[in-house]
């Protein structure tokens, strides 16, 4: 087992057998995370030379198998008609808020043409923000 897997394993441990205070141990996953990514992007360029240099359709290694994948991501900012529509929908969505803003009261909502918006559906997610000091 590395270093890194005991210490982890330490501290989870520490904190289910109640013996570590759980924000702080979710400060340290914290910082262990951030460290980690951004170790991850300095190794990340020559790691995925190696992995070319190498060949093949599988590899693997210390139990992973290591493939190299491309992704291509499209840009349409050149497109007017593109972001004309865009911002129809970014003004759709903030009546369908207003419309379940007015649900909430028990009130019914129309848009300027006097039709009926449904109102928007709200997902929660509670987390923990840092902020170092």
């Amino acid at each position: 087992m590395n270093p890194v897997t005991e210490y982890l394993e330490v501290l989870i441990g520490q904190f289910e057998e109640g013996q570590a205070d759980p924000l702080r141990t979710y400060i340290r996953l914290y910082e262990i995370e951030k460290m980690a990514a951004e170790y991850r992007k300095q190794v990340i360029d020559v790691a995925i030379d190696q992995r070319e240099q190498i060949g093949g359709k599988t590899y693997e290694q210390d139990g992973y198998e290591i493939a190299v994948q491309s992704r291509q991501t499209w840009s349409y900012k050149a497109d007017e008609e593109h972001e004309r529509l865009q911002a129809l929908v970014k003004n759709r969505q903030a009546l369908m808020k207003k419309a379940y803003a007015s649900a909430q009261k028990g009130v019914g909502f129309a848009d300027d043409n006097g039709v009926i918006v449904e109102p928007a559906e709200p997902k929660t997610s509670t987390t923990i923000v840092l902020k170092a000091k």
